[in-house]
Parts: structure tokens; sequence; C-alpha cells
């Protein structure tokens, strides 16, 4: 019996480093810049913030938007390691100012400025990194007091304080004091990022104006990682019905796994007692 579950609980292990492996390479090329990636929160993310200056050849984004090109800032004398600062709307693949919806790539997803098979992240992984347990810090050269949390080598997120440009000052901010994210989610002018500080301040989701430039970090299309679905009454996912809200982990084809962040919204019905006087509109 004891052999039967030490087999049991290796087979397990060696199943789930082949489906890290298998869904998220080592590192990823693109425009001749090399990227690593770690597996972590669920999904497989660069650890190196985006340097792209093109959106992907074969991207529908080029289709729908010819000639786009995305608008983009170089913080001054920083290491290259810290990567661009980009708009929202460029981040995402759509003009400046722009009122339409992100263009989406084959996979239903958006791929903005990320290289095929990648895409923007949304705010529910972003969630789902900060309470990975990986550090939020791990390359202390780069921040300005030195890292709060103990570095986790070259297996960590390796998040670094590249800071942001805001469009309405012109004015670079807080470079090596924070670390800031685009994801995908947006309401009228604003949209939705992660912030990395260096102090003892909670890694989490706040707004941006979309103007302002934020660093980039890609993660792998689904159905690699997660998806967030809000659905009425029910959804149906990889061959299953679901009535309630959660969060459900399915297997897919090609060895893939994914996440799905569901909210279900369910149809209200009720009755109402009216007195009109000659006639009611309704």
């Amino acid at each position: 019996m004891k052999r039967i579950l030490t087999f049991l609980v290796l087979l397990t292990f060696a199943f789930a480093a082949y489906s890290q492996q298998t869904l998220c390479p080592q590192t990823i090329t693109h425009e001749g810049v090399t990227y690593n990636t770690i597996w972590v929160g669920g999904n497989c993310w660069m650890k190196d913030n985006l340097r792209s200056t093109a959106y992907a050849s074969q991207s529908n984004v080029d289709l729908l938007y010819p000639g786009l090109l995305p608008t983009y800032m170089v913080y001054p004398n920083i290491p290259v390691q810290m990567g661009y600062l980009y708009s929202w709307y460029s981040a995402v693949g759509l003009p400046e100012g722009s009122t339409a919806n992100p263009p989406k790539a084959v996979s239903e997803r958006v791929q903005g400025i990320c290289p095929n098979e990648w895409m923007i992240p949304t705010a529910g992984q972003l969630e789902l990194l900060y309470n990975s347990g990986e550090p939020r810090i791990n390359q202390n050269a780069y921040w300005v007091y030195g890292s709060a949390v103990a570095p986790s080598g070259t297996n960590g997120f390796n998040m670094l304080p590249a800071g942001y440009y805001n469009a309405q000052t012109q004015n670079f901010y807080e470079y090596k004091l924070a670390g800031y994210l685009w994801a995908l989610n947006y309401n009228g002018t604003t949209a939705s990022c992660g912030i990395f500080p260096f102090d003892c301040r909670t890694n989490e989701n706040m707004t941006m104006n979309k103007y302002n430039m934020l660093s980039v970090r890609c993660v792998k299309a689904p159905p690699y990682g997660v998806e967030e679905i809000t659905a009425c009454n029910s959804y149906t996912w990889n061959g299953e019905t679901y009535t309630e809200s959660g969060r459900y982990v399915g297997n897919f084809p090609n060895d893939s796994v994914s996440t799905l962040l569901l909210t279900i919204n369910y149809t209200t019905y009720g009755t109402l007692d009216i007195i009109a006087c000659d006639s009611y509109y309704w």
C-alpha cells in the first residue's frame, strides 16, 4: 500500500510539472527581444516588462486599424529591463481616445500589444497573481530602498518599479517606488491596473486614466489560463453547466488546464399592484 501511494503522489507531481512546462515555455521571443516566463496564479506570465513597438503581424489588430502604431514612452536613462510604458489604448490595440471595444484575436481574448497567442491580463488574473504567495519584489538593485520582501531568485515574478507617466501633467512618477500593470477591464475614461508598491502596502487593483502610460505584462491566451465570464442564470463550460458563481477548473485537450471565474446573474420576477386613474402605461 505504501508503494502504491508513493507512486500516485509522484505521478501526480510529474503530471502537474509536465502540464506547466507544456503550457508555459521558459522563454518567448518577440521583435528580437527574449522574455522569460513564469507559471504563477494559475497563468503563464511574462516575468519581464514588455518592449514592443508594433502590433504582432498575425494579430487581427492591424486588420481593424491599418497602420496603427502604439503610443509608448521610455523613462529616460533607466535600465532597458524596465521596458516601455504604454497608454491603455495602445496596450489593448485601439487608437488614442477611441470609444470602441478592444479588438479580439483568434482566442476571443484581447491580444493588443502582446505577441501572438498572448493576451492583456484581466483584473481577475491580477487578483490571482496577488493571492499566489509570490514575493512582489525580487530585484533589490532596482528599488529605491531595497526589497521589503526577501528576494526569490530567478524563479520569482520579478516585478520591476518602472512607475508611470501621467499624460495630463506630462511627467513621470514613482520610478523605483512602484510598478504598475495595465488590465483589460475599463469603464468610461478609466481602466483597471495593478499596483506593486515597494513598501508594506498591499498589492491591489486600482484605476487610471486611459491616457496615462504604464507597464505591460502579457499572459498566455486561453485555454491556458483564466477566463472571466458573466452569464444569466447558467453557463456551459467544458461540457458542464454551472448555475452558481464561483471558481472552476477544467481540463482541455492537449494537456491544457484553464480556470473559469464565473459570475451568474439571476433573472428576477415580481408582481406589481397598480392603481391608476383612466389609464396606465407599462
